[in-house]
């Protein structure tokens, strides 16, 4: 039988997997199933039960890190996810040869040619529709930056015993900050601001 996605009977947890934060090296650690990133409401849509009774969390990223952690990442031929041979990163053709600046350009005004979830703030994943609150039913929201300790202290307290989290599908980069000029910083900084401040990031 198939086991749904991003979700734990045996840990009895759902993991919302917001693209590029980590999420890939969440599910091995907790064997969960699985390469999509569906948003909380698929969840309480699909599986109303499992909603209600078991444990959910997430993790977040710092969205400027995360964009030049997707931009490096559309940029690989051959990834955990994707092979250059047979399933390419859908965005690899259009970003192939371009800098980062165009990247950013891209984003801001030819949206639609970047097909990737990996691009989208993240807020969506994690907010209500309704009111633009958090999800109160996703009661742990981890930050990428202090994965390793975050992820133990929530093993810890909800007495969860899985595998050490290792680094799966990561992109290489140097430091993100080296990426961004005062242009393309103010960029990604109005077109993630929800994130920024919902999640309290800072450059």
């Amino acid at each position: 039988m198939t086991r749904p996605l991003n979700i734990s009977d045996a840990h009895r947890c759902i993991f919302v997997h917001v693209p590029k934060a980590a999420g890939t090296s969440i599910k091995k650690a907790l064997d969960m199933p699985g390469g999509g990133h569906p948003t909380w409401m698929h969840f309480e849509k699909n599986f109303p039960e499992r909603w209600q009774n078991y444990r959910t969390f997430s993790v977040v990223r710092n969205p400027w890190e995360r964009l030049v952690s997707a931009f490096s990442y559309a940029q690989m031929e051959n990834s955990h996810w994707h092979d250059g041979h047979h399933a390419k990163h859908p965005d690899f053709d259009t970003l192939k040869g371009k800098s980062f600046s165009d990247c950013v350009q891209m984003l801001i005004h030819e949206r639609d040619r970047l097909k990737h979830e990996s691009w989208h703030p993240q807020f969506p994943w994690l907010v209500s529709h309704e009111n633009g609150q958090l999800v109160s039913k996703v009661q742990q929201i981890l930050n990428c930056s202090n994965l390793e300790k975050d992820f133990a202290n929530l093993c810890a307290l909800w007495n969860i015993e899985c595998a050490p989290l290792g680094r799966l599908n990561q992109s290489s980069h140097t430091r993100y900050r080296d990426y961004y000029d005062d242009t393309t910083k103010a960029l990604a900084s109005q077109f993630y601001k929800v994130d920024i401040q919902l999640f309290k990031f800072d450059f």
